[in-house]
């Protein structure tokens, strides 16, 4: 969605959805000490957000911030491609914003 690509990495199995949010600086692997203990109740979406770790840089917003609807939309679809109707938030530092802001934008 409006060119936003993040780097995805999923950690275990189980019914329940958490999508992850990583702190700034930092990458989508710091939840993988999460699946030892959740692998069999949770599958742990986590995400590179822009400019960190594999996901591609977006040529066109060097400079230019994503604002709370483009995240709410980028995630909503996946959500809806996932088949996901409910999900937890988890998140540190920029991720945590991140988290805060999609709990408000998302019904």
């Amino acid at each position: 969605h409006a060119g936003l690509h993040l780097a995805l990495r999923t950690y275990g199995h189980g019914p329940v959805h958490v999508l992850a949010f990583h702190g700034f600086g930092r990458t989508g692997t710091d939840f993988h000490f999460l699946e030892p203990a959740f692998a069999e109740r949770c599958t742990v979406h986590a995400f590179d957000l822009p400019f960190h770790g594999h996901s591609p840089k977006p040529r066109e917003r060097t400079r230019q911030p994503y604002g709370k609807a483009e995240f709410a939309a980028f995630f909503r679809e996946y959500l809806d491609a996932q088949g996901i109707d409910k999900a937890v938030f988890l998140g540190y530092s920029l991720g945590g914003r991140i988290a805060l802001c999609l709990l408000e934008s998302l019904p």
